[in-house]
């Protein structure tokens, strides 16, 4: 039995070990791969038990009202007005409070 490869060396006959297919040629020209030889590609993605909870966590957080929105609309402006200003002393006094 002969079997011919691309080209002869030394008057032998060339045999190359892999057959290369292309895939968009075996869906459309009937060709004999049958559906098992295909292999099938997708994605996946497991998530842990504990990045479940969070993005639970995190849904039940998104779903809270703003409780401070006066508050916070209150001091963006005193900011921008340059209003704003700090107690030194109530903000030490925190800090003492915490250590101790």
């Amino acid at each position: 039995m002969k079997i011919y490869g691309t080209k002869p060396i030394e008057g032998k006959e060339s045999v190359s070990p892999v057959k290369k297919i292309d895939r968009a040629d075996s869906n459309t020209s009937g060709s004999s791969i049958s559906n098992t030889d295909r292999v099938a590609t997708s994605d996946r993605v497991n998530l842990s038990s504990k990045a479940k909870d969070f993005e639970e966590l995190k849904g039940k957080i998104d779903q809270l009202p703003e409780q401070r929105t006066d508050k916070i609309k209150v001091l963006k402006e005193s900011v921008d007005n340059g209003t704003y200003s700090i107690d030194s002393k109530a903000i030490a006094t925190k800090m003492l409070q915490e250590v101790l």
